[in-house]
């Protein structure tokens, strides 16, 4: 079901906006100054909102709290069942942002890390008709909210994500489609809030397991300007002669006016980073905290931002020892005392031995890949807005056709091998159900003979592994014993045909013919892939293994993918999926040490390693 295809909301706008004004002066916040009783909704409150041409009513309490507040889970319920998704979860986008609000105004200099989950009714049809409903649970990511200013894009990220999952779900052909929502929570919990810290320590010392990875670059600073040399020092530490000696300001003393701090109170802020990036069009800012000795993502460029600019990947770090934190902040009693540092190495920062290692990282959207080569790649379609970034890319001239390139399953082996199992549909015991059940099976398939024949391939220069046709037949009142016996039948002619593979399928090539060495000199394309021949190193002579005859001229490509397949008996029946393998799996396959079951291209199988 796609939620985009539904009407849209019609109001909520002018109260969202007098809600979010209350926050633009957020980086100088007062609990004293905020909104009044009346402004707020109660614990349980009602809702009737307008949206043409119907009117929809739910309620939104408290479902559970705990650890004084700081987990809390507020439930959204319909007071009525059968309304559209799209129509009850823009309804409520209003009452979402008041209990956003509540939280951010229940304690201070604090954030907020929430997600909606959703309860949804999930109904399979048939043919116009329902034949099963369930009711699943969906549940988005959890996101950091700083302040209600981060509110529309959390919920856009929030929405988004549902859709995508639902999306996903109802486009594996499984018939399930999305009824309506019974209800959701939104869980927040409450985080330290650091989007009010302030990077202004002077001599700061970084912790011993972030100092080890050697990542960041922590010039020293007079207090105030510690942003600013970071960015610096991100920018130039790779120019010439700044290497050795990155740590001192003296080193970036040219570069001052490079970027524009104009109207910014410093000690810089995180919330002043949007500002910053308006000012100067060619950057933006990736910041990362430390926490419990590992980094993590605090704040990324809005969407579209990065995409044409420069990222400075920045870590803010808490001050808690350092004497500065006793300091006055210029009056803002939210404004905690923290320090920029320049991540000169993104890989080395965030690939750690307790969770992923030798990982190249994204500049952009922080995602991980395992080879420079995918990154590069990723690049050239990154789009932080898209999740996942997804790019349409047409192949070029030297790659836009299609072609056959498994030759090795054009080569028939040396030996097959046609099986067949004999049954017979005895009566089944009557057993008493544990529960009640629809259906009561009266007979059931007992093998009672199995049998097999092998079939070597005409043209073997080399000796016959058994006389031609070799036939094996085994016969038996016992189920279990006779498909055994067939199994281990089958085994032991595996390892000897294994064997005859390894000793006798490696004829040398016949050369002796003057009309094959002329066809081979007149080759100007590979026989199997038509691919010209560039030089005659390019041009390999491909012959039969088995026999020693001359196949054609092929290129060194087509030479190696053609090969035979030494460990590899093809045993062949004709309805092992719907019947054959039944009998098997039912009876002495699992007294069968080594064999396993397979399914690979839509084909069940069975296979027995060899050593």
């Amino acid at each position: 079901m796609y939620f985009s295809k539904f009407p849209h909301l019609i109001l909520i706008e002018n109260a969202l906006s007098r809600v979010i004004n209350r926050t633009e002066m957020a980086s100088s916040r007062d609990t004293s100054s905020s909104s009044s009783a009346s402004d707020r909704p109660l614990e349980s409150t009602n809702f009737a909102i307008e949206i043409e041409p119907t009117s929809i009513q739910f309620s939104s309490a408290i479902h559970a709290s705990a650890h004084d507040d700081t987990l809390q889970v507020r439930r959204f319920t319909p007071a009525s069942r059968g309304l559209e998704p799209f129509h009850f979860l823009s309804s409520t986008k209003f009452a979402v942002l008041q209990a956003v609000e509540m939280r951010f105004d229940s304690s201070e200099n604090n954030s907020i890390r929430a997600q909606l989950k959703f309860n949804i009714r999930m109904v399979r049809i048939k043919e116009a008709a329902v034949i099963n409903a369930e009711d699943k649970w969906i549940a988005c990511g959890l996101e950091l909210l700083s302040d209600l200013r981060d509110f529309e894009l959390w919920w856009l990220q929030q929405f988004s994500e549902l859709e995508r999952k639902i999306d996903a779900y109802n486009s594996n052909g499984s018939g399930w489609i999305v009824e309506q929502i019974n209800y959701f929570d939104l869980c927040s919990a409450l985080t330290d809030r650091i989007r009010y810290y302030r990077g202004r320590c002077a001599n700061f010392s970084l912790p011993n397991q972030l100092a080890v990875k050697k990542a960041i670059i922590n010039p020293p600073s007079d207090g105030n300007n510690c942003f600013l040399f970071a960015c610096l020092a991100y920018l130039h530490n790779r120019d010439p002669g700044v290497m050795k000696s990155c740590h001192r300001l003296t080193t970036y003393s040219r570069w001052l006016d490079e970027i524009d701090l104009s109207g910014i109170a410093l000690p810089v802020a995180i919330s002043d980073l949007d500002v910053i990036e308006e000012k100067n069009s060619e950057i933006c800012f990736t910041v990362f905290s430390w926490e419990d000795d590992e980094a993590y993502v605090i704040r990324q460029p809005l969407p579209g931002i990065c995409a044409s600019r420069k990222v400075i990947p920045l870590l803010l770090l808490r001050n808690s020892s350092s004497d500065d934190a006793d300091d006055d902040d210029g009056g803002d009693e939210n404004c905690g005392t923290g320090h920029w540092c320049a991540v000169s190495n993104l890989d080395r920062l965030l690939n750690s031995k307790k969770g992923l290692r030798n990982r190249k990282w994204c500049e952009k959207c922080i995602s991980p890949f395992r080879f420079q080569e995918e990154l590069e790649q990723h690049r050239d379609s990154c789009n932080p807005q898209l999740k996942p970034a997804i790019m349409e890319r047409m192949p070029d001239a030297s790659s836009n056709t299609m072609q056959f390139m498994a030759w090795e399953k054009t080569i028939s082996p040396p030996f097959v091998v046609y099986a067949d199992f004999e049954a017979l549909n005895t009566p089944r015991e009557p057993v008493e159900p544990e529960r009640e059940v629809t259906v009561t099976k009266l007979t059931e398939h007992v093998p009672v003979a199995a049998g097999y024949i092998v079939i070597p391939r005409e043209g073997m220069s080399s000796k016959i592994l058994r006389p031609s046709e070799d036939v094996f037949l085994c016969s038996g009142p016992n189920p279990n014993s006779v498909v055994k016996q067939f199994l281990a039948s089958l085994e032991r002619l595996a390892r000897e045909v294994y064997g005859w593979n390894t000793e006798f399928s490696h004829q040398i090539a016949d050369r002796n013919s003057d009309d094959n060495r002329r066809s081979f000199q007149d080759a100007t394309q590979c026989y199997l892939c038509n691919a010209v021949f560039i030089s005659s190193s390019d041009k390999h002579w491909d012959h039969d293994h088995l026999s020693g005859e001359y196949k054609g001229a092929a290129c060194a490509s087509c030479n190696k993918l053609a090969r035979l397949k030494r460990r590899f008996l093809p045993i062949v029946f004709h309805n092992l999926r719907g019947y054959d393998l039944h009998l098997i799996f039912s009876t002495a396959l699992g007294d069968m040490t080594g064999w396993r079951p397979l399914y690979r291209g839509g084909v069940s199988a069975c296979a027995e390693g060899l050593d």
